[in-house]
């Protein structure tokens, strides 16, 4: 029984530790930054960069805390792209694939 009971725990473990989570990913990047760089994102609006790259299950987000240019050097895939008011930066896909799962949100003020 208790052997089971490790066993089960066990697999649980396993599974918990290797389950990807959903994050939000800030461009902090210079201008004309590369996307696919940890330099380029932070966790938080204008924060320190570091950060990983935005994946599938994450969504990047471009606002006020950083207004410059990204240059994409590769296809990207993500959950969502945001982009808020204030950001006046452009993004450009240089010829590559901007995929998304879900939405790509664009807030324009007028």
């Amino acid at each position: 029984m208790w052997r089971a009971v490790i066993q089960a725990l066990l697999m649980l473990v396993i599974l918990v530790s290797s389950s990807t989570y959903a994050a939000d990913r800030y461009w902090v990047g210079a201008s004309g930054a590369a996307w696919n760089t940890t330099d380029s994102w932070s966790t938080s609006s204008g924060g320190s960069n570091g950060a990983s790259v935005p994946g599938t299950s994450d969504t990047a987000i471009f606002d006020s805390g950083d207004t410059d240019n990204c240059t994409l050097t590769a296809a990207v895939s993500v959950t969502a792209i945001n982009m808020k008011s204030g950001y006046t930066g452009t993004v450009d896909a240089a010829g590559n694939n901007i995929t998304t799962s879900s939405t790509v949100d664009v807030t324009v003020r007028f």
